[in-house]
């Protein structure tokens, strides 16, 4: 080891060291007073840097975050391992709509689209409105998404598999799947607690019949336009607590399959109904015992 370091002057007659079960290093003094000790294939002087500590070496060079001794880290937007980790909403940006326009150039850039990490973006409005955008983003971490406004407004091929979505912390779903006229996703558990706006949210997303009877609405202020031109909506809501709602305008205008049973719901806080049921030709529920004492 000695003849193979390149160094001179050593003492030797400082011995081996322990730095633990299986951990044997060799410490052997220079002439020059410091210390220069061999653990694995790392190299640390002592009296400057602890071998517990991150640094290489004591000539300021120390391991960045990806392990690399002097190392400047990630290169921006990306994990040590290559893969795109956007931080900023318009990084994400930028590649979805490359995505759209050269695919092929967008693969080589940024890698596989439900490879990317996602978890650092709080807003996804508008992001995917692509009317040709049908991919797999299964994958993607949208735990700390806030807004997904118009995220897939006008995608109208997108019917992709959505369901195991962390959506707890959205507040925002406007227009969310609007004119996304393919899309018939099991949504069914998604958490939409936090959400206070849904309007327009199916607007002319004609394939869509899925069960949302598990929702909790009871944040949700708006329904306006939700269920607009969706002619294949029938589900059960039922049981949705709407308490909280004032603007069901034209909720269900042109649903023209639905006929469920919402004579229970709630909707003392209403002001607007204008147009709910317009042109929902379908619909002859009971909704005798409603109390519209606040509608205007």
């Amino acid at each position: 080891l000695i003849g193979d370091s390149g160094y001179t002057n050593w003492d030797t007659g400082q011995g081996l060291v322990s730095n633990g079960p299986g951990q044997p290093w060799l410490g052997l003094k220079l002439s020059t007073g410091k210390w220069h000790d061999y653990h694995g294939n790392n190299e640390f002087l002592d009296g400057v840097c602890s071998d517990t500590e991150s640094a290489c070496d004591c000539d300021g060079n120390v391991l960045d975050e990806c392990g690399v001794c002097g190392g400047s880290g990630p290169a921006e937007n990306f994990t040590c391992d290559g893969i795109f980790k956007p931080v900023t909403k318009s990084a994400l940006q930028s590649a979805t709509t490359l995505w759209h326009t050269d695919k092929a150039t967008a693969l080589s850039t940024y890698g596989e689209i439900n490879t990317w990490h996602t978890s650092l973006i709080t807003n996804m409005s508008h992001l995917l409105q692509h009317g040709q955008f049908n991919e797999d983003i299964s994958d993607w971490d949208v735990s700390n998404v806030t807004d997904m406004s118009w995220m897939f407004y006008g995608a109208a091929s997108f019917n992709q598999d959505l369901s195991s979505w962390d959506v707890s912390n959205v507040t925002n779903m406007f227009s969310m799947f609007r004119s996304c006229q393919s899309f018939n996703g099991d949504i069914s558990t998604w958490d939409v607690s936090s959400v206070t706006d849904i309007s327009w949210m199916f607007h002319s997303a004609f394939n869509f019949n899925q069960d949302l009877s598990s929702w909790d609405v009871s944040s949700v202020t708006t329904t306006t336009h939700m269920f607009d031109n969706a002619p294949s909506f029938n589900g059960d809501i039922s049981s949705w607590d709407v308490s909280s709602l004032t603007d069901v305008r034209a909720m269900f205008y042109g649903a023209n399959n639905f006929n469920g049973d919402i004579s229970s719901w709630d909707v003392s806080n209403v002001t607007n109904m204008n147009g709910m049921f317009t042109s929902a030709s379908s619909f002859n529920g009971d909704i005798s015992s409603w109390d519209v004492s606040s509608v205007t």
